[in-house]
């Protein structure tokens, strides 16, 4: 059988990555830039680039917020990218400000999708979204297993209900687009927790994971201070379950679905990929062996109550908004 010849020249895609400064998007930048099949990557994000991007030669770096669309656009149609990971995402909710963060985050998304859609030779949007959409809810069984096909129903947590608001807003984007012209292709990726070495380098004041870990620094708030102290023992309900994916992982598959070429699930024009690690579900007797600490069973009321006045006696400090104790008191497995 006659072999066939690779082409010695392939074409190199130019990659934009937005969230470009952020935990999940610097991940991506390290991994696109070994790439040999991506050219050049225009990143985008509200802070200035890490040192170790800012003279690159494959990196264009752009500071803007997204959801300013004249503050990049500009640049978006002179580079002409043809495949986009969407990384950027307000995550922490000021107190007060859930409303604004909604209109920030799905109002940015929204533009950068219509934008591309617009682009010539556009072929390729991955949306990083999480397996927060699909709630936390007490009948949820530790033995199932979330697929893809099943429907998100998350509403109340802002961060998961904003992203299942994000997946059908784009799914509805790439309807309409595919009634006028061949659409780009959409990929939407639905991580589980993401750890790694380089968590530890992430700038949030208060990372509830990492203080529950017993790994924090010493946080500026004095209400975070006593509860890291209080946190000597490991306290979740019997119900807790997590999973965890690397971050390189993670940077790997989104630049692998960005990049996907050929056969079989490249020729669907809408996709959704579950980013988690074999095996099972992580615990609360593992977790606590695992971090050194004895488990302290409490009742998932208790995680409720204690995660309300947490929240509004450091006025949004410590990350424990709306919803976000089911997810620490039930689970969701992929």
């Amino acid at each position: 059988m006659q072999r066939q010849r690779r082409n010695p020249n392939p074409r190199r895609s130019t990659l934009l990555v937005t969230g470009a400064a952020g935990y999940v998007g610097r991940r991506i930048l390290t991994q696109a830039i070994d790439d040999p099949r991506v050219g050049l990557v225009l990143a985008i994000d509200a802070r200035p680039a890490p040192p170790s991007f800012r003279a690159h030669r494959k990196v264009r770096w752009v500071q803007a917020r997204l959801e300013q669309q004249s503050e990049w656009e500009e640049v978006v149609w002179e580079v002409r990218p043809d495949v986009c990971i969407h990384a950027a995402w307000r995550i922490r909710i000021p107190y007060g400000a859930e409303a604004r963060v909604r209109a920030e985050n799905l109002g940015a998304t929204r533009t950068l999708a219509r934008v591309l859609l617009s682009l010539p030779l556009f072929r390729r949007f991955v949306f990083v979204s999480s397996a927060a959409v699909f709630g936390a809810f007490q009948w949820n069984d530790p033995s199932y297993t979330f697929a893809e096909e099943d429907m998100p129903q998350e509403r109340e947590y802002p961060y998961g209900f904003q992203k299942r608001e994000a997946e059908r807003l784009l799914q509805r984007l790439w309807q309409q687009e595919a009634g006028r012209r061949r659409a780009p292709v959409l990929r939407i990726a639905r991580p589980v927790t993401i750890v790694g070495p380089a968590a530890r380098e992430r700038e949030e004041p208060f990372a509830l994971t990492t203080v529950l870990a017993g790994k924090a620094p010493q946080p500026a708030s004095v209400v975070a201070r006593i509860l890291q102290r209080l946190l000597r023992v490991f306290p979740a309900p019997a119900s807790w379950r997590r999973q965890y994916v690397h971050e390189d992982d993670v940077a790997q598959a989104l630049l692998a679905l960005a990049l996907e070429e050929g056969t079989g699930s490249a020729r669907q024009a809408v996709a959704v990929y579950h980013l988690a690690a074999p095996g099972a579900a992580v615990d609360p007797l593992t977790f606590a062996r695992l971090t050194g600490r004895p488990w302290l069973k409490v009742a998932p009321w208790m995680v409720r109550a204690a995660f309300w006045i947490a929240w509004h006696l450091s006025r949004g400090g410590v990350p424990t908004c709306r919803g976000v104790w089911r997810f620490y008191s039930y689970p969701i497995v992929l």
